[in-house]
């Protein structure tokens, strides 16, 4: 093995020519550790170094050269050159080669003696290597450790899923994951490209050509752009796994043809029963799966729901259907050349046939990994017990601390049959699932990022295979030092925030912009109140912000007087909520009246008022509360009549406070966005009424504002 020859050799090499090595044991801080490390005595100063790529494979390593001159001129704010080179001249110079058949596809080889040197058999290999300098670079630019690394990853699948399809990812941000991921040697994005989030949103994110009516006019990614990711990403060592997801999950088909909805699973289902459900995701597929680079091709087939089939001989049937539905579009995907895969959970259907042994299985609700490992089977472990994020919702949630001290991909759950062996086949790697259940209207697209990214490392360390600390406690300290801190993400964030120890705090990742808050400024006040301003039910006033919204950490106070309330009765709709700040995502508001309703007879039985935030959920309605299944937050302080009053609003993660005249009056277990559209209501909603004495909007945390 390539490893373990080098070792040897430089062992000879020590005992020849008196070359100490330092301990093996101090091995450099890099995400995901790296298998071997061998430390030379002494350090390698790097003041202006060129990156020499051997002209032998220039057309491959020109690419991933130009990308790694890039990031370094980014940390060190020179520019280096790029250059084609037979060998390695030169002192202090980064050199890109290829050619040892011995290392494994991914992996490489990292000296660090005269100069810099990158080796592997393939060119995601040398990108790799090119990350674990980067990492190195970060932590200091223009020093370096001695030594050699020769590393490679346990799992040829270390994914992420991405769930575009309720919650849609601006193409250039979508980059910055390809970026982010790459940067800790995540080598696959599964993109989940249509779903549905509750109520009756449903979208389909590929544009079409040949079906008119399924593209979603809310966001979607043309064949130009699917292109462009690709060829991105390639280089970069990452696949794009794309998903279509049926028969389940599939409003979005069945809102461009409503003939093909079960009619009694309703438009959320395909009805599999009907020849033409067939031939049109075929026709579907025909157009998506050439527009893929990648090997694997994913067909859905997860909660496939026959709850409300009452008589049992036809769900028996369904079920009996469901199971041929996967053999069939398996065959259909086989026969363009690709590997399907599927998610798991048809064990849980009606019937007797059971999917072909060519698919590749992702094990989310069922966990029998041992017996499909003795069936013959192709997994991935994507357990939604562990490895799901849904942003914004109280189910599901991953614990880093549990992933990195004691989980491991081989642990599909706790029950004997989810435990695999370390030499048990089948097992191609371990998946992240980043879920936007809460649909368009959720979780802010930087919200997302932050909340995944310190999962996303402890994910990589585990399926690289080598833990580089004790617990996960020493892990968030080596994660901090891979993620430079600076104006460009906001260093507020971790001076004054509150850092929990189950969080890792997020730094800006060279190349990326998508963890940074788009409505901070230089100053750090986003935004304050000129003059003195009195309120009646139809003022309001946009404020012409860098952005709608400001994602936590944030503070808002307003010094006020509120001089008339109007409130509803139990009987009507509630009509008297006052407005401080609006957005098209959620209102601050200095006095909420909110139903609550038994919920089979719809009576209110309850009137809660108060100062609240309601955020909205899902699908976008004419007002916050009236979103799908809207976060409607009260805090428990109603403010006075004709009283001056200071509130100040400090938004955390996970956590909103309130506090008025400088005393903490409730807290809220939820963290909320502040609103920057409008001061005051909109069109749907009035504002307070009174006078807004002073205000500001600050892009932290800080109660004493």
């Amino acid at each position: 093995m390539r490893v373990i020859r080098s070792l040897k050799v430089l062992v000879l090499l020590t005992f020849i020519f008196g070359v100490m090595p330092a301990k093996a044991k101090e091995q450099p801080v890099v995400i995901p550790a790296v298998k071997n490390w061998m430390s030379y005595e002494g350090q390698l100063e790097l003041s202006s170094p060129r990156i020499i790529v051997n002209k032998k494979y220039s057309e491959e390593l020109l690419p991933v050269a130009n990308i790694l001159g890039h990031e370094l001129q980014l940390i060190t704010g020179k520019e280096l050159l790029v250059e084609k080179g037979g060998k390695n001249t030169g002192k202090g110079n980064i050199y890109l080669t290829m050619g040892d058949d011995d290392i494994a596809s991914e992996g490489y080889e990292l000296k660090i003696e005269k100069g810099v040197e990158v080796t592997a058999s393939k060119p995601e290999g040398v990108y790799y290597g090119t990350r674990t300098l980067l990492q190195l670079m970060v932590q200091n630019p223009s020093v370096l450790p001695q030594g050699q690394i020769s590393d490679e990853p346990k799992y040829p699948v270390r994914s992420i899923l991405l769930d575009v399809g309720r919650k849609f990812i601006p193409f250039d941000e979508l980059k910055d994951w390809v970026i982010a991921l790459s940067y800790f040697k995540i080598n696959e994005i599964h993109l989940h490209l249509n779903d549905n989030s509750f109520g009756f949103y449903g979208a389909f994110r590929l544009e079409m050509k040949t079906i008119k009516g399924l593209t979603s006019t809310d966001g979607y990614y043309t064949q130009e752009e699917i292109r462009e990711l690709q060829d991105f990403a390639k280089v970069r060592g990452i696949t794009i796994v794309p998903e279509i997801d049926t028969p389940g999950h599939s409003r979005a088909l069945t809102t461009a043809r409503p003939d093909l909805a079960h009619p009694k699973l309703g438009g959320n289902y395909l009805d599999i029963t009907k020849e033409g459900t067939y031939r049109f995701v075929e026709k579907v597929l025909d157009e998506v799966v050439p527009l893929f680079d990648a090997d694997h091709f994913h067909i859905g087939t997860d909660e496939y729901r026959l709850g409300s089939i009452k008589d049992e001989e036809e769900k028996k049937m369904l079920g009996e259907k469901f199971r041929q539905y996967i053999n069939h579009f398996n065959k259909y995907i086989q026969a363009k050349g690709k590997t399907t895969r599927i998610w798991s959970g048809y064990e849980h259907m009606p019937g007797t046939t059971v999917p072909d042994k060519s698919v590749v299985i992702d094990m989310w609700e069922t966990s029998d990994a041992v017996n499909k490992s003795k069936a013959g089977y192709q997994f991935i472990n994507s357990t939604h017990f562990w490895t799901y994020i849904v942003p914004g919702a109280h189910y599901y949630g991953v614990d880093n601390k549990f992933l990195y001290n004691e989980w491991s991909p081989l642990q599909f759950s706790k029950k004997p049959e989810g435990i695999l062996s370390p030499d048990a086949p089948g097992l191609l790697g371990a998946k992240l699932h980043v879920w936007n259940d809460k649909g368009p209207m959720g979780y802010t697209t930087n919200e997302i990022a932050r909340l995944t990214m310190p999962t996303v490392m402890v994910l990589a360390e585990q399926v690289w295979g080598i833990k580089g600390a004790s617990d996960y406690k020493a892990f968030t300290h080596r994660a901090k030092e891979v993620l430079p801190e600076g104006d460009d993400f906001d260093m507020v964030i971790r001076s004054r925030a509150p850092q929990s120890e189950d969080n890792v705090a997020c730094g800006a990742i060279p190349g990326t912009n998508f963890l940074k808050r788009k409505a901070a400024t230089d100053g750090h006040t986003v935004w304050h109140l000129d003059k003195p301003t009195h309120f009646i039910a139809n003022i309001s006033h946009q404020l012409n912000n860098k952005a709608d919204n400001l994602e936590y950490p944030w503070t808002a106070t307003f010094t006020l007087t509120r001089t008339k309330d109007i409130a509803p009765r139990l009987d009507q709709r509630p009509s008297g909520n006052e407005a401080l700040l609006s957005s098209g995502l959620g209102t601050l508001f200095m006095d909420y009246n909110h139903e609550l309703r038994e919920k089979k007879t719809n009576v209110v039985k309850e009137l809660k008022k108060g100062v609240a935030f309601v955020r909205d959920n899902n699908e976008k309605a004419s007002t916050p509360g009236n979103t799908d299944q809207a976060d409607i937050e009260i805090f428990n302080y109603q403010v006075p009549l004709n009283t001056k009053v200071k509130l100040t609003f400090v938004g955390y993660q996970n956590k909103t406070e309130l506090y008025v005249d400088g005393e903490l009056v409730d807290t809220i277990k939820k963290q909320m966005v502040c609103p920057l559209e409008i001061l005051g209501g909109d069109k749907y909603t009035q504002s307070f009424l009174g006078i807004m004495h002073e205000a500001a909007v600050y892009d932290y945390a800080d109660p004493t504002k």
